[in-house]
This record gives structure tokens, sequence and C-alpha cells, in this order.
């Protein structure tokens, strides 16, 4: 940006205008609030304090989960006790220390990790722990007589009628993904439990309202329809019905927070939005503050801002919306910034160079074990993802959803689902403790525990395989318009969480795949009656068993399957939180001046609570029960004087992503 800003005088200017900026914020980080959102900084400023944040993580670090090696862990931030180790505060995590991170959420054994440039990065040896999640029955290999196939539950069958034996992860020691024969996994593991439930974080996915204070920066407006870079996003139109994104658009992850501009956040000018713009051939797309469509981009890629976009080296494809089954992935090619003329004392720009070289793209620090690039048989950029306890999803630009579902799996999985149009949009993904969902234009909230497996992967892999989903619609989630339309909603183990237009709660089980569609689900009027009067519920999180509804009055409450009364905290009342992350047994909050609040069980003293080691807990009001540490009330995680902008929990681990103040 500071190369093309000295190109000439129009590049300045139009660098240097507030409404790309904050165009390229929304465009890389989604419309959800974040604390930087409640400041008095220019967006400029914004755009470059998030692009810098950095990842911390903490609870338990074995097998690399945390995205870094315990033996790299200092003293002052661990608590070791013979042969375990648990982080109990906020320790960075270097790995990602040169990339710009748009989102991460937490499974049971890793982070999932979603890069600027539509990356996706899985923490530690195994993301699923040995156990399938919602996908095949059987491998996606062609497997030969004797190989073991895992079953539901964590047992194996073999497919020869043999002895059935343990299988392992694909990146384990004793496994050879060639011959598709894996040893034992993780002989006499200490943690079989794992992760006892999926995450769906508040910071990605959950449909937020507008904030009373917060601004807008300028109103233009909309253009009908746009197709930056032959990728089409649809009609457009203000005061659209579909709160969680576009109709017939592209879904940025950050993702399902349909939060118009803030109100209180700078207003830097107030002109008429171009139509496009073009930095160095990367195409923004419209450019509109005040978008009717809050979760979707404004339009083309922007790549990392610590370094220069590379072009592409596959060959374009085109533009295909939905989940059609021979969908192609998107292909976004950019003219790196060393190739832009840089301008001469006269005003003219000198001719490109070929002897200097251009400078290097950063990358994420990848360590077997540790930090491992997922990948996909074909290019995809990812826009949203969204992880369970041994499986994530993601969503790609071309509105195609991927699933990691299977200890064999070695590339993610493109899924079909039947009967679904280019016209039914995904509008969010959300993966549970041990099913998959997702919200689909014009048909509703669509729930599935299983996918087909697909052929052998390999090096003539077709780029048209995609695996088919077994879904079923849940009862009353299709309308689009008025009080019944779903604005935001949660999964959970066997059961589903979604809030309505007219600010109501409901819960529906999900638990037995052919009982979805004939369940109607329950309005859940006890947490309906601790609302004020005139108040209604805006966004949830959930995990496991549990979950936490967030009220337009400011109030957090708690609730629990197997029960419909809300638990109510009196310290999390009135406190402007604007996420909730929820783990297993903990909770992590995040206030609107970026404070982090966190509460509940830390499994096995693990530390995934991130207030220090037990001793100093117990003087903050802390318990002990069952070599397990318990907080009632919550309390502040110390960041060392930053601020969070992001969080996420996991069974066993808690992660931030953190901005300087």
């Amino acid at each position: 940006m500071e190369a093309l800003s000295r190109c000439c005088k129009a590049t300045h200017a139009l660098v240097n205008d507030p409404i790309v900026w904050q165009g390229m914020y929304h465009n890389v980080f989604g419309w959800k609030p974040s604390p930087l959102s409640f400041t008095s900084s220019k967006w400029p400023e914004l755009f470059k304090r998030r692009a810098r944040s950095k990842l911390y993580a903490w609870g338990k670090p074995d097998s690399g989960r945390l995205g870094t090696a315990t033996r790299n862990i200092p003293p002052e931030y661990a608590r070791r006790a013979g042969f375990t180790t648990a982080v109990v505060r906020p320790f960075p995590i270097n790995a990602f220390s040169h990339v710009v991170l748009a989102d991460v959420t937490a499974g049971g054994f890793s982070f999932q990790i979603l890069t600027s440039n539509g990356e996706i990065y899985s923490t530690g040896s195994s993301w699923n722990g040995g156990q399938v999640g919602p996908g095949p029955d059987s491998y996606d290999f062609q497997t030969r007589p004797g190989v073991s196939l895992p079953i539901r539950g964590g047992a194996t069958r073999n497919n020869a009628g043999g002895n059935a034996t343990r299988v392992a992860p694909e990146d384990s020691t004793d496994a050879n993904p060639d011959a598709l024969t894996f040893g034992p996994l993780f002989p006499g593991n200490p943690f079989p439990m794992g992760r006892v439930g999926g995450v769906i974080h508040a910071n990605h996915g959950h449909p937020v309202p507008t904030p009373i204070d917060a601004p807008t920066d300028v109103s233009a407006d909309a253009p009908t329809s746009t197709s930056p870079d032959a990728l089409t996003f649809g009609p457009l139109f203000p005061g659209t019905p579909f709160p969680m994104g576009r109709v017939g658009g592209v879904i940025h992850a950050n993702h399902g927070h349909p939060v118009p501009t803030p109100t209180d956040a700078p207003t830097d000018v107030s002109v008429d939005a171009p139509t496009s713009t073009s930095l160095g051939g990367l195409t923004l797309g419209p450019l509109f503050p005040g978008t009717p469509f809050p979760m979707g981009r404004i339009g083309g890629v922007i790549r990392d801002f610590l370094g220069p976009p590379q072009p592409s080296t596959a060959a374009p494809s085109s533009r295909v919306t939905g989940l059609p089954a021979t969908a192609t992935s998107p292909i976004v090619t950019a003219t790196p910034i060393s190739d832009v003329p840089m301008p001469q004392p006269g005003g003219r720009p000198e001719p490109p160079t070929t002897t200097q070289a251009p400078p290097s793209v950063p990358k994420v620090e990848t360590q077997e074990g540790v930090v491992s690039l997922m990948k996909t048989p074909v290019p995809v950029e990812f826009i949203a993802l969204s992880s369970g306890r041994c499986h994530f999803i993601a969503l790609d630009s071309k509105g195609s959803i991927w699933s990691w579902d299977h200890p064999a799996q070695r590339m993610g999985i493109r899924l079909h689902f039947d009967q679904l149009s280019s016209g039914n949009a995904i509008l969010k993904i959300a993966a549970g403790w041990n099913i998959s969902t997702a919200y689909v234009l014009n048909v509703g909230i669509i729930v599935w525990h299983k996918r087909d497996a697909v052929p052998k992967l390999d090096k003539a892999y077709p780029v048209e395989h995609t695996a088919r989903a077994h879904y079923k619609v849940i009862r009353g989630t299709g309308a689009v318009r008025g009080d019944a339309r779903v604005v935001d909603f949660v999964a959970c183990d066997g059961f589903v969480v979604f809030i309505t237009g007219k600010g109501e709660l409901y819960r529906v089980d999900v638990g037995n795949p052919e009982l979805v569609e004939r369940i109607r689900p329950v309005l859940l009027s006890e947490f309906m009656a601790r609302l004020e009067e005139g108040s209604r519920f805006v966004r949830l999180s959930g995990s496991f068993r549990n979950f936490a509804a967030i009220s337009s009055d400011d109030q957090v409450l708690i609730g629990n399957r197997e029960t419909t009364e809300p638990q109510i905290i009196p310290e999390l009342q009135k406190r402007n939180f604007i996420s909730i992350a929820v783990g297993d047994y903990h909770y992590l909050g995040l206030l609107k001046n970026g404070t982090l609040l966190s509460w509940g069980r830390e499994s096995n003293s693990c530390g995934c609570l991130g207030l220090g080691v037990p001793e100093e807990v117990f003087r903050n009001g802390g318990s002990l029960h069952e070599s397990s540490v318990t907080v009632h009330k919550p309390l502040e995680v110390d960041l060392g004087g930053k601020k969070a902008v992001a969080i996420a929990a996991g069974g066993w681990q808690s992660c931030a992503i953190v901005a300087d103040v």
C-alpha cells in the first residue's frame, strides 16, 4: 500500500482514502463487532492495528495443540508438575507472527486458524484425536484388504473380517498414508476424552444487531449488482430481510454478524463510494459503508497486509455460486506490488526492472505435529471456519462447504447437497460436537451427521469429485422475512438453538437424524421471561452441552442441554459483552473495551482459564474440586496491557487474537 501511494498523486489520494481502508477492513475481518470498532481511531489505523494482531494461547500444550512445542514455553507462562505441563497464562504463538489473522476457532484437540489470504492452518499432531466426526463410515480412499476402518464411538472394524486395531492419525509417526496401514494411536494417551464438544464462538458466525452507539462512515447507494473479477455477487438491495448475509452472494468468514458500520466508529469522510477500486491489480469491488449486507464481502480479495500478494500459478476458474457438485474453486490473481512502476522525481513512473527480486510473502511457520496447512485437492480460498470436537468445516469464496471429519483424511472434502441449487446461498456454517450445520437461503437450517466416502485421493483427483452430505432440514427455519426468520443459531451436542427475527429463543433436538424433520422447535419460555420489556435475544454461542445467549439489554444467560432454566451469573450482567466463547466446561467473555474474562472449570488444572497457577486462582476466589480448578465468578485474564479482538475456547485450551492498545 505504501508503495502504491508513491506512484502518483491519484493513487496516493486513493490509497489514503478512509473509505478504501474501511472496505479493506470489512473485507478481511468481516462486520462483526470488536473492541477496535468502538475506538476513536480512523479506518487506516484500525486496519493496521487489526492486521498486526497476534495469536496468544494457553491451556494443555501436549501434542502441539497450542501451536508450539512444550519445550519452547518459558517457565513464567507454565506450571510443571511431574511429567505434565499446563500453560497458565496467555503465551504468544510465534508461528503466526508474520501473517494477518482473519479468524480462529477451537476444536477438541487443536485450533484452526484462518488467514487473510484464505488459507486454513491447524495446530497439534491431530485435529481429530483419531475419532470420526460427521463423516463417512469408511475411508475416503480405496483401501486394500486388512486395513482397519474406524467406526463411530472410537472403535474400529476390519474390512477383511480380521481383528480390529486402533487407527493412527495421518501425522502419526507410525502411519503410512500411501499404503494406508496404521499402527497404534497414542498408546498411553493421558487425554482420552480430548474435547468433549464442538464450539461455535460469537466471534465467528453470529449475527449481531446494530450497536446503538455505533457510527457509519459514509452513506452511498448500493449498485443493483456487481461482478468484480468475474465474481458475481447477485442482487444487492437495501433493507434486505436476510440479516445473516447477502442473497445470492458470497459470505465473508467472520461470519454471520450482520452488524452495519458501527455508529460510534470513526467518521473520516463523506463521499460517494466508487463502484470499484483497483490497487495494483487487486480489485476491491464496490465499497459502500452502511451496506445492508454486513456479513458479505464488499467484493474482490484483500491479501496479506504485511506483504504483497503473489499471482496464482493455476489457471483461473469461473465463479459458481451455491453448491453444484461440479463447482470449481476460485482463483484470484493479483499483481505483486514489486511489479508496480515507482515514480521518478519528475512524477513519471520508471519502467519495471527485471533485476530486482520481489519481496517475499509472509508465511506461517509450519512444523510437523505442531502447525500444519490444511490442504485441498484444488486451489481454494476459504472465507469461513467452524470447529467441532473432532471435525471442522469451512466455507469457500464460491459458497461451497468443505469438511475435515475422518482420521484417515489427508485433504479437505467438498460437500454436495442434493436438491440445493446455486440460488440456495450458504449464509452461515456451524460445527457442533457430533454434527455439522449450515443456514441455507430459502431452505433453513440444515444438519448432517454423516457423508458419503469418495474414491482414492491421488494426483489424478478430479476437480468435480464431491461427497454427498446426508442432510435434514430443521422445521420452521426457512422463512426469509418477518419475525419467523432465523437471525442466529448454534450447534451443540445433539441439539441446535436459534434466534428468530422477533428475538425469541428456540431449541430443537437433532440427535436422531431420522427424526430431525419431524420434531418441532420448542420456545425456551424460561429464557424469554428473564428479558426486560422491549428487549430481545440477539446472538448465541455454544459447545458440548452448554450455550450462552446475549440480549439487546446486555444480559448474558447460560443454558444447558439438561434443563430449560437459564443460569444467571450476576457478574455477567450489564458488562457490555460483545462476544462469548464456550468451551466444554469453561467460558471466555470479551467486553467492548477489549477486556478478556474467563470462568468455569479447568479440567485437571490444564490452564485453559488463563488465570495463573492454582494458588493465584484460589486467592481470587477459585476452588479445587477433584483435581480441577473451578471459578464461579468471571475473572480478568492478564494480557499484559493489550486488548483481545477475537476469542476461541476448546476442551483443554483457549486462545485469543490480541492487539496493542
